[in-house]
């Protein structure tokens, strides 16, 4: 919804969820991130979650890889 809950909770630089955020990535990737889960506490809609680990790859990245 863009209400920017998430980055007015952050507590780094809340730059770091510009990419995520703009649906330009699936995760923050800035090694600013704490990992403190401020944003996923803020979001009204529960959009956001915190995981340990790499996102699954998709089909396309399979693909690409087994080729």
């Amino acid at each position: 919804i863009h209400c920017d809950a998430c980055a007015k909770a952050c507590l780094c630089d809340p730059e770091i969820l510009k990419s995520a955020l703009a649906g330009e990535d699936v995760i923050v990737r800035a090694g600013d991130c704490m990992a403190c889960g401020a944003c996923v506490d803020a979001c009204p809609t529960h959009a956001l979650s915190l995981k340990v680990g790499r996102p699954a790859k998709s089909n396309s990245e399979s693909a690409r890889s087994d080729s």
